[in-house]
């Protein structure tokens, strides 16, 4: 079900009256949003509820584990790992079954091995899980229920596609008290989402997508035109869509943590990254980057850190070639910006600045 559908606004307006009337009287908040999050996300596709619900037990098992034991770093070793591996097997899994049916072609066996479609938000998820298992293994007392860990995974306004919650800030709000959020600001968030979605990316998406489809029948500025338009597309449909479930979220009485912020504006190739899919960049920097070192170590360390946590971000949007390119382009995107700040070797006009950054990304 598509959340900027007439069917999901029925949904949401019937959920929320139950929700503030039935669930803030009997307590059972929690348990509505439970149910709402695995019946939207079933409503996808009945096994993606099911592979959930396998992930929550496993997540809230893991939490339990690494809370009774020590302080021994093997616990949450091995359950982020797993939860990786999880996230790793589904997102590359047509790679391997072309790689696996190729080999057993070449052996002259022959074999048809099924495919497995990738659950939608188990990115977002799996992200959220390794917050919630690293704050238990820093304090476990921070170790929940096994239906407070399902409402945190299946929260419906942030599972399809972000912004990724921290644990602590989602449990927090979980705990406190609710109340419906600024009204007037979610009414704003759903026009400009309706608005990004529904007119400018549908738009630029007819423009772009005609051309693009085949570059070689056009000449370069109409091509440079129309990847300007994708760009644009890009940021409209993504912005657009954290827009609507922050409308929702609010409604709920939950506040989502802020996922874009002008990020064409941006300055320099750092700058974006603080404006870009900012959660996601916190997550990388988080338990990417600072485990790595982050900035704390010499000039070369730090670039290879710097490296690295984008190319894994790259290898996370996809594992092909191009997006490992795309990482290492950020990379060296943020590195200089990174030596050009402690070495002071040019600096130019904010103007100049936005408009390079912009053409470089």
């Amino acid at each position: 079900m598509s959340y900027l559908s007439f069917e999901f606004a029925v949904f949401f307006t019937l959920f929320v009256s139950v929700y503030w009337t039935l669930g803030a009287r009997f307590h059972c908040q929690r348990g509505l949003l439970i149910l709402a999050g695995f019946s939207l996300y079933g409503s996808v596709n009945v096994w993606f509820a099911v592979l959930l619900a396998v992930y929550s037990v496993f997540i809230y098992s893991a939490g339990r584990w690494i809370a009774s034991g020590s302080r021994s770093r093997w616990p949450a070793a091995v359950a982020i790992s797993l939860a990786v591996l999880n996230l790793a097997f589904f997102k590359n899994f047509a790679i391997l079954r072309e790689s696996l049916g190729g080999t057993l072609t070449s052996l002259g066996v022959s074999s048809s091995i099924p495919d497995i479609i990738l659950p939608v938000g188990l990115s977002f998820y799996t992200f959220a899980s390794i917050t919630y298992l690293v704050a238990v293994y820093r304090d476990h007392e921070k170790a929940r229920s096994l239906p407070d860990v399902a409402c945190y995974l299946s929260f419906f306004p942030a599972i399809i596609m972000g912004p990724i919650i921290p644990s602590d800030c989602f449990f927090r709000q979980l705990d406190g008290k609710r109340e419906i959020g600024d009204q007037n600001r979610a009414a704003v968030l759903v026009v400009l989402a309706i608005f990004k979605i529904m007119i400018c990316a549908n738009c630029l998406e007819n423009y772009a997508d005609n051309i693009l489809s085949s570059p070689e029948s056009y000449s370069a500025l109409t091509l440079f035109t129309a990847i300007n338009a994708y760009a644009v597309e890009l940021y409209c449909n993504f912005s657009g869509f954290i827009n609507l479930v922050t409308a929702a979220a609010l409604i709920l009485g939950f506040t989502l943590p802020e996922n874009f912020n002008m990020p064409y504006t941006a300055v320099s190739v750092q700058d974006f990254w603080k404006r870009w899919h900012m959660t996601l960049c916190d997550f990388i920097m988080r338990y990417i980057y600072f485990p790595l070192g982050g900035s704390r170590c010499s000039m070369g360390r730090t670039i290879f850190n710097l490296f690295a946590a984008f190319i894994i971000s790259g290898l996370w949007h996809g594992c092909t070639l191009n997006f490992v390119i795309w990482g290492a382009m950020h990379g060296a995107g943020v590195a200089f910006n990174h030596i050009n700040r402690k070495l002071s070797l040019i600096s130019v006009p904010s103007w100049l600045g936005r408009l390079l950054t912009y053409l470089y990304v």
